[in-house]
C-alpha cells in the first residue's frame, strides 16, 4: 500500500496503481545507466492521478513500488503547510513556508527558516539586543517561555548555524528537520496560540456569565 498527501485533496490518503510500472533509462547517455520507475497512481479520498517515481534502480523490477524500503518520488509537488493563525502575520507567514518546504523535501530550507522565526518572535516580544543565543536565553529569564522550550528553541539555533554560514557539507535528516519545526511549533504555541485560545475561552465564559446573571426582559 502507497500512501502520500494528495496534491489535489490535501488528504493523507491511499495511492491505488492505475496501470503497470515501466522502466525508463536515466538520461545520462551511458548503456550501463540505471533506470527511473515511474507509475500511475490514483488517490482514494478524491481520485485525482499523480505520478510515482522510483529513481536510480539497475536491474530491480517494475514492483519496486511494494517495496517499503524504496523512497517515492511525487508529482505534481504541491507544498502543504500548517498555518499559524495567532501569530502575527509576519512570522506566521514565514513559520507556515517553513512547513511548506519540509512538504517539499526542501529541509535546509525549512531549518532556516525556523531559525529566522525564532529570532521574529524575540524581536516581537522586544528582545532586540545581543545575539540570537541571547534572545532565546532572555525570553526564558523573562518569563516569557518555560527552560524546555528555550532548549527547543536552542536546537533549532545549533541545526541552522551551519548552513547559515554557509556550511553545506553536512546533509539535513529528513527526521531531524522534522523536529526542528516541531520545535519552532511548540515556541510558537507558548509565546502566542496557548494564550490566545485561552483569551478566547475566558472571553466565552465571562460571557456566558453576564448573560446568566442579566435580569429577564419584561414583555
Amino acid at each position: 500500500m502507497v500512501n502520500r498527501v494528495c496534491w489535489n485533496c490535501l488528504a493523507h490518503a491511499n495511492m491505488e496503481r492505475i496501470v503497470t510500472p515501466w522502466l525508463v533509462r536515466r538520461p545520462n547517455g551511458r548503456p550501463e545507466a540505471k533506470f527511473d520507475a515511474v507509475a500511475a497512481f490514483k488517490c482514494a479520498s478524491c481520485g485525482w492521478a499523480s505520478v510515482g517515481v522510483v529513481e536510480g534502480l539497475n536491474g530491480v523490477s517494475t514492483n519496486s513500488f511494494d517495496d517499503p524500503k524504496l523512497v517515492v518520488n511525487w508529482y505534481p509537488l504541491k507544498a502543504t503547510g500548517k498555518p499559524f493563525p495567532d501569530v502575527p502575520e509576519h512570522i506566521g507567514g514565514a513559520a507556515k513556508e517553513a512547513t511548506e518546504c519540509l512538504s517539499l523535501g526542501h529541509f535546509r530550507a525549512a531549518v532556516i527558516l525556523a531559525r529566522a522565526v525564532v529570532e521574529a518572535v524575540a524581536k516581537d516580544q522586544q528582545i532586540t539586543k545581543g545575539s540570537i543565543q541571547q534572545k532565546i536565553d532572555s525570553m526564558q529569564s523573562s518569563g516569557l517561555i518555560r527552560t524546555h522550550t528555550q532548549e527547543a528553541a536552542h536546537e533549532i539555533r545549533y541545526m541552522a548555524n551551519e548552513m547559515a554560514h554557509g556550511d553545506f557539507t553536512a546533509s539535513v535528516d529528513p527526521d531531524e528537520a522534522e523536529d526542528v519545526l516541531n520545535f519552532m511549533e511548540a515556541l510558537l504555541e507558548e509565546v502566542y496560540q496557548g494564550p490566545a485560545r485561552v483569551n478566547r475561552q475566558k472571553a466565552a465564559r465571562q460571557k456566558r456569565t453576564s448573560q446568566a446573571t442579566q435580569p429577564p426582559s419584561t414583555p
